[in-house]
């Protein structure tokens, strides 16, 4: 059932919905009507750790492995960025975005950590190469994936 209350808050802050507040109201008045930018974490390494969200320098948000955000950006261009709270020894990732009046925005947060052997046979010698990723996504395809996957974490700012 939260899935799906999840996804209807959505639907409901992209103006996609309509009707009267039933069951699961708290959750969709909790994602505000007019937000324009969405990011989603479903499932992205490091686990344990929060990946942080600025716009524009600012810090909005921190999300956990299964959750998702939303705020109103105002039109123009500007920085997103995504990097991993402190000793999580991930890099961190920077998208340009242009926001234009009555469009939606989605992303997903995306990381990883694969192991390589470097010389076969002759040590135990590895290669650690870690990725973090902040990728667009159709709007259609984001109100799905996050309200099928995550639960909302308000904004901690408004922009």
């Amino acid at each position: 059932m939260r899935p799906r209350a999840g996804a209807l808050a959505l639907l409901l802050a992209a103006g996609l919905a309509a009707g009267p507040a039933t069951a699961g109201a708290s959750e969709q008045a909790a994602s505000a009507p007019d937000a324009n930018l969405f990011v989603y974490r479903d499932s992205a390494r490091p686990a344990g750790c929060a990946a942080e969200l600025l716009l524009d320098g600012k810090r909005f948000a921190a999300l956990a492995q299964h959750s998702y955000t939303s705020l109103k950006a105002p039109p123009g261009v500007h920085q997103l960025q995504l990097r991993w709270a402190a000793g999580c020894g991930h890099g961190e990732v920077t998208n340009q975005l242009d926001v234009a009046p009555r469009r939606l925005y989605y992303f997903a947060v995306g990381g990883g950590a694969q192991t390589t052997l470097l010389a076969p046979g002759l040590a135990h010698t590895t290669w650690l190469h870690e990725t973090t990723s902040l990728v667009p996504v159709d709007p259609d395809a984001g109100v799905q994936s996050a309200g099928a996957c995550c639960r909302f974490v308000p904004a901690s700012r408004p922009f």
